[in-house]
């Protein structure tokens, strides 16, 4: 069996990728446990009863509703929101998680599939820790450049990835 804690603090990590819209971490604390951290899009995170999706156990409805409540909050006040949950390996399943993630990493073909399928296996059943709530500034010269866009009679349209609230609440500043 492959050990599954290495020397050093962070074991494995999965960056921030726009299809899988999270990132994930496997990290040992002082006292040897290990955890899995996983921060991203509430649409990937929170369980949707409906489509059986997130990686969130859908048990702690009470925690996920105020944490939705703080997100549309957040949103409408144009804020980039990230949803963050955690939960504890046990050697067994972090020996496997290892094993597979080594395999992966070593691969000549189909490396991020099969790094991304190592990771979907231990990102299940997490707890809540909540939401992040970051506001995103415009840039300089946006607002001008805008202003000038309408002055001159051309249409501009707004595209994001973010909360509709959010998108809104942007699009009103900018106008």
């Amino acid at each position: 069996p492959i050990p599954c804690v290495p020397w050093q603090s962070q074991t494995s990590g999965q960056e921030f990728q726009s299809k899988r819209l999270r990132m994930t971490v496997v990290s040992r604390d002082e006292e040897g446990r290990i955890f899995v951290y996983c921060k991203g899009a509430d649409a990937k995170i929170l369980p949707d009863q409906e489509s059986g999706t997130g990686i969130i156990d859908p048990k702690q409805s009470d925690l996920v509703n105020v944490t939705v409540a703080h997100m549309d909050e957040f949103a409408t006040a144009g804020s980039r929101i990230l949803v963050v949950g955690y939960r504890k390996l046990g050697p067994q399943e972090c020996s496997e998680f290892m094993r597979l993630y080594l395999n992966a990493a070593n691969a000549i073909e189909h490396r991020q599939d099969r790094i991304e399928d190592a990771f979907n296996a231990i990102e299940n059943n997490m707890r809540l820790l909540g939401c992040t709530a970051v506001e995103d500034q415009i840039q300089d010269g946006v607002v001008e450049t805008i202003k000038d866009f309408k002055k001159a009679r051309i249409k501009v349209m707004m595209l994001t990835g973010d909360k509709m609230e959010t998108a809104v609440t942007i699009g009103q500043t900018l106008a």
